[in-house]
């Protein structure tokens, strides 16, 4: 007799994935899920309708998303509900004997009003909260006494089908110890398709650099300078619009073979990291002590060696502490890190980096037990949830903003409540308009 396997639909919250680029990596993404879960007209991804984004069949634009998804007062509450509701009606659509698993994979200090407004009416649906970015997280949890306790005991007493991710076993480690909560690694997939590994000898590209930002565009000329004469080695750089007049400015050119402009096309990022020996990602921006990057992934399954900084949050994901120090550097020794690279470009045979990678079967394969977990186990509900738990947490919004001191909060709430209040601002007139009365002039008669 055959197992019946119910059919994994996936319906990811994202609010704000429409104000990305249309080829950067939420795109590639988001619309990677479309073409394994999107069938019978159930949308994997949920978001605002945006104007360069028209035409796209991969997403239900249903969602209303002000200020990138923060915010607070009347608007930002009628918002909530009304997500709420029209998420609500979207989980309905599901199939019969579906697994359904419903994502947050940005799940921001704002989401989780909707996560606890969602997840007490779908009791059978797996709810997948991914804390991110992870800073701003910790920066609240550690920071803020009142705050950080609420939260911390919401994560920990949440329902039985809300699961919550961290993209790092740094930071996974960080919030468990924080909450008291069981935190999962959260796959962050390659966002590509790669077939068979081209062979070293057939990649024309001898190393490729991806800096994000000033910063690390000079350490990567830098790095590079320390290679040989220049010429000797064919270098690319991938580097985003806003470096590209830096480049412009210098003297002399840059000293890389070829520059490249992200975001790059789904196939010409693909036929980039399939042609290069080594993919230099110097991750020197404080987010990588905490946060993932898919590029890692997209380099370890295309057979490119990813390089990256040994104290980065990305480096831990190749759990071989061998494999680790030969693909780590430290970003303050040049010549130590130049000499590290000309061994790894110069490898006949790429290293065995099978099995470090995150594929989309790693993550797909999570959100089915997941789903299994909450269809074949009776629901016991944590003390910390009930169905107006997301009122508790959106009035604390403001409390949610990091690097606000109390006195700020109390000031913003102060300022929102006097200038969004008509009836106080007229009970306020009144009331100096009778304390006017009463006022005693020098004189010692009263005013008229």
């Amino acid at each position: 007799m055959a197992i019946f396997t119910p059919k994994l639909l996936l319906v990811s919250i994202a609010p704000g994935v429409s104000n990305q680029q249309k080829d950067g990596h939420y795109h590639w993404y988001y619309k990677r899920l479309s073409k394994e879960f999107d069938s019978q007209g159930y949308r994997s991804v949920i978001g605002k309708k945006m104007g360069a984004l028209q035409g796209e069949t991969w997403w239900e634009p249903i969602l209303e998303s002000r200020n990138g998804g923060h915010g607070f007062g009347p608007s930002k509450f009628r918002e909530i509900v009304r997500n709420g509701a029209l998420i609500s009606q979207h989980l309905h659509r599901a199939p019969s004997g579906s697994a359904t698993v419903c994502q947050f994979y940005d799940g921001s200090l704002h989401d989780i009003s909707l996560l606890a407004y969602l997840a007490p009416l779908h009791p059978n649906i797996a709810f997948i909260f991914n804390f991110r970015p992870g800073k701003n997280w910790l920066d609240v949890l550690q920071r803020d006494r009142i705050v950080g306790r609420f939260l911390a005991n919401r994560i920990h007493n949440a329902p039985q089908n809300v699961f919550f991710y961290a993209e790092t076993s740094r930071l996974r480690d960080k919030i468990s110890c924080l909450t008291g909560a069981v935190v999962h690694d959260y796959h962050v997939y390659s966002s590509q398709e790669f077939k068979a590994a081209k062979p070293r000898r057939d990649r024309r590209i001898d190393v490729a650099f991806a800096p994000k930002t000033e910063e690390e565009l000079s350490w990567c000329e830098s790095l590079l300078s320390l290679l040989g004469a220049e010429g000797a080695l064919r270098s690319e750089v991938l580097i985003p619009s806003k470096l590209l007049t830096t480049l412009k400015k210098q003297e002399g050119g840059s000293g890389f073979s070829s520059i490249q402009v992200a975001p790059l096309s789904a196939s010409s990022y693909k036929e980039l990291l399939e042609d290069a020996k080594v993919l230099v990602l110097p991750y020197l921006k404080e987010y990588f002590a905490l946060g993932s990057s898919g590029k890692i992934n997209d380099a370890i399954l295309s057979g490119a060696i990813p390089f990256l900084p040994k104290d980065s949050a990305p480096a831990l994901q190749i759990r071989s502490a061998i494999l680790r120090n030969q693909v780590t550097f430290s970003p303050s020794r040049l010549d130590e890190t130049a000499e590290k690279l000309r061994r790894l470009i110069s490898l006949d045979r790429p290293l065995n980096l099978e099995g470090e990678g995150v594929s989309f079967e790693d993550f797909s394969d999570d959100m089915r037990e997941r789903s299994r977990e909450v269809r074949e186990s009776p629901l016991t509900w944590g003390g910390g949830w009930d169905s107006h738990s997301w009122i508790w947490v959106f009035i604390l919004s403001p409390l949610l903003r990091e690097r606000q001191t109390p006195a700020r909060i109390t000031k913003r709430i102060a300022n929102w409540i006097y200038t969004q209040s008509s009836l106080i601002r007229r009970f306020g007139r009144f009331t100096s308009r009778l304390s006017a009365g009463f006022r005693v002039p020098p004189g010692g008669r009263k005013g008229t």
